[in-house]
């Protein structure tokens, strides 16, 4: 999997079920996502994360982690 380390542009404050960030790199962030299973909203340089169930979330969680080489 590709290391995206700088690829979170910016987290917006939420008081909702979800998180939503931007990246120029949302295309590819999304296609991980789905590749591996886990919907996730891409809205051009945007994804929207909804909160799931706790096996959900640590699963996204996890990809994420990869993705972002931590």
């Amino acid at each position: 999997m590709a290391k995206y380390a700088d690829a979170v542009e910016k987290v917006y404050p939420t008081v909702t079920n979800f998180v939503f960030f931007k990246s120029a790199v949302a295309d590819r962030i999304h296609q991980i996502f789905v590749q591996n299973g886990i919907c996730v909203r891409h809205m051009g340089n945007y994804i929207r994360i909804t909160a799931g169930t706790d096996e959900e979330n640590e699963k996204m969680l996890d990809i994420l982690k990869q993705m972002l080489d931590y």
